[in-house]
């Protein structure tokens, strides 16, 4: 038996602030951003049970997505496939999703996947 390294259970930081992380979507062509976990609280405020789907991923985006760094408006404004790219991965540096390991797939496989999702086809 291992006893457990309490080190290991906090999230890297530097002096009060988290430290990003590079990540690539999992997009055709791979883009990167930069992304910083989300804490205790704000992951209770994202899962808040009242809160749409729509407002949990701006504010997951709000508080992870690091560079490039976006404005409400401008995730209002996205394509659905890279919020939920970009949601799916600090969720994932957040320790609150598995990791997907599908690979990279196209954007127009990811649409056709948000639109059965959506149930806008069948």
């Amino acid at each position: 038996m291992v006893m457990l390294d309490k080190d290991k259970t906090f999230f890297e930081r530097n002096g009060e602030n988290l430290i990003p992380k590079v990540v690539q979507l999992n997009l055709e062509n791979s883009p990167e951003v930069k992304i910083v976990p989300l804490t205790r609280g704000q992951s209770a405020e994202v899962y808040q049970p009242n809160l749409i789907e729509e407002d949990r991923d701006k504010k997951v985006i709000l508080y992870g997505c690091v560079q490039p760094k976006f404005t409400e408006e401008e995730i209002d404004n996205m394509k659905p496939y890279f919020v939920e790219a970009i949601v799916l991965k600090i969720l994932e540096y957040s320790g609150l999703k598995e990791e997907d390991n599908k690979g990279n797939i196209t954007e127009d496989e990811l649409k056709k996947n948000l639109e059965v999702k959506q149930g806008t086809k069948g």
